[in-house]
């Protein structure tokens, strides 16, 4: 086996380094994959096969864990982790088709690394971009030469202090005298408001200590009991997805499903057959899906908040579709829908932030909001969602700054996520900007930082929560978009 013969897969190993012409040429390769029609075509396909792999699996998934739960129960529990699992897998799958002559060098890895800790398995991180590309040369019988391994290790969870366990214990108890009727958990409110507004509405407050993950080893056995027959094996995505099911599906879907699913009876929740309302900003926590799956269906209602930014602007959101899929009502930052289940309201905690920001006494700043940090697949819909992307996006970034007069960048601010960053195994590219730059690697919150001084310049449209919150509380706000790479909706133009 020659190794000459073998390249790096992708984007995955350029750096900023990169010749522009390299780089048009990623662009003219696969952005036909990864924008427009073929990115909605990837969105569209991936929901419809993910409710079909949760319908084929539901049942084989109750018998393992001992459970009696219908189908809306477990497509309430699995979708949102399984679209974005679909999405990532299907674009990596269409790239490979792609770049079929081509031999690659892997790096190894172990999937078990990602599923021992519950919200773990992150379809944008190495261990699994690596794993996948693997599994899917494998499935297409194409040739690889693993050139490395990948030595994976679980960053430490922040433990909840001894006086927060005991006053969520208090609250729980609290139920047995003061029932929950309506659950509110991350609404946006702060504290110390969830707790005045769950006082008047003369109930026990609801909050989770959910830092103490249980940590199971994988179950070889239970996880070869979940696989299921093929009478005859195509070779398509649905059937290589529907193989690796089983493989990929995190701890606590599995092994410690029970651990989490009995959480609501452990804290003297209600019962779960009387009527009850839950009131949440965001559902993308898989522990948290499985401890309200008990309350789904029959006569209570789950209403969802809006959390962030692109729902509404993005042409189309992979989070605003799951989540106005699942609610029974999708409440939003004012904007509205055709869908009956969608309808206006507003942000809690963007209200809240007014008086914080005004006491805010700053001088006078610039401060870029940078939401690029991908090396491998981020999340589909969003821009950038690839390593090219992600370096085409920087040098644009740069040249803006560049041409910033020096009393200006005196003033300036780049904000950046650093643990997005460190979790892709990427270090900003400073190199790219002037030396007397500062730099803020998300330590506080951007409300600390702000005041109706500050010019605040964003660089996307569809993935940024920012831009939304400084134009809603009256700060400057400048938004770099390419309507190449970020497609907007025409009720947002209008």
């Amino acid at each position: 086996m020659n190794k000459k013969d073998f390249t790096d897969f992708f984007d995955w190993n350029i750096n900023y380094d990169v010749s522009p012409k390299k780089l048009k040429n990623f662009s003219y390769d696969y952005d036909k994959i990864l924008l427009k029609k073929n990115k909605i075509k990837t969105i569209k396909f991936s929901f419809s096969l993910s409710k079909k792999i949760i319908k084929k699996f539901y049942k084989k998934l109750n018998k393992l864990t001992k459970s009696s739960l219908s189908y809306k129960q477990w497509e309430f529990i699995l979708l949102h982790w399984l679209f974005h699992t679909v999405c990532h897998s299907y674009t990596l799958w269409n790239i490979v088709e792609k770049s079929k002559r081509k031999k690659f060098k892997l790096l190894d890895t172990d999937i078990n690394d990602v599923l021992k800790r519950p919200e773990e398995f992150k379809p944008s991180s190495k261990v699994v971009n690596y794993w996948m590309l693997k599994r899917i040369l494998d499935f297409k019988s194409i040739k690889y030469l693993i050139s490395g391994k990948i030595n994976y290790s679980l960053l430490p969870l922040y433990k909840t202090s001894v006086f927060k366990r005991i006053i969520i214990k208090l609250f729980s108890i609290l139920n047995l005298f003061f029932p929950t009727r309506i659950i509110l958990v991350d609404t946006g409110l702060n504290f110390v408001n969830e707790l005045f507004l769950n006082i008047r509405l003369k109930q026990a407050p609801t909050y989770f200590n959910l830092h103490d993950h249980k940590i199971d080893n994988v179950d070889k056995k239970l996880r070869h009991d979940l696989k299921i027959k093929f009478l005859k094996k195509k070779k398509n995505f649905q059937t290589f997805f529907e193989g690796i099911f089983p493989e990929i599906l995190p701890n606590e879907f599995l092994e410690s499903f029970n651990y989490y699913f009995n959480y609501p009876q452990k804290n003297f929740w209600p019962d779960k057959n009387k009527f009850l309302m839950i009131v949440t900003q965001s559902i993308s926590s898989s522990i948290k899906r499985i401890i309200f799956s008990k309350y789904i269906g029959k006569k209570n209602q789950l209403i969802i908040l809006q959390h962030g930014g692109g729902y509404g602007v993005a042409k189309m959101h992979v989070g605003e579709i799951v989540e106005s899929y699942l609610g029974n009502k999708f409440l939003t930052w004012g904007w509205k829908e055709k869908k009956e289940s969608i309808q206006p309201f507003y942000s809690l905690k963007i209200s809240q932030l007014k008086k914080k920001i005004s006491e805010n006494i700053l001088k006078k700043k610039i401060i870029f909001f940078i939401s690029a940090y991908t090396k491998f697949f981020q999340k589909i819909g969003f821009y950038p969602s690839t390593n090219y992307q992600t370096i085409l996006q920087f040098r644009y970034i740069a040249n803006i700054v560049d041409r910033l007069k020096k009393n200006l960048k005196n003033k300036l601010i780049l904000r950046y996520s650093k643990y997005g960053f460190d979790r892709g195994g990427l270090e900003f590219p400073k190199k790219l900007f002037d030396k007397n730059i500062t730099y803020d690697g998300l330590m506080k919150p951007y409300y600390k930082s702000v005041n109706k001084n500050t010019l605040t310049i964003h660089d996307n449209i569809n993935n940024s929560t920012a831009w939304i919150e400084t134009l809603a509380l009256n700060i400057p706000t400048i938004i770099f978009a390419d309507v190449n790479t970020n497609e907007v909706r025409t009720s947002f133009v209008k």
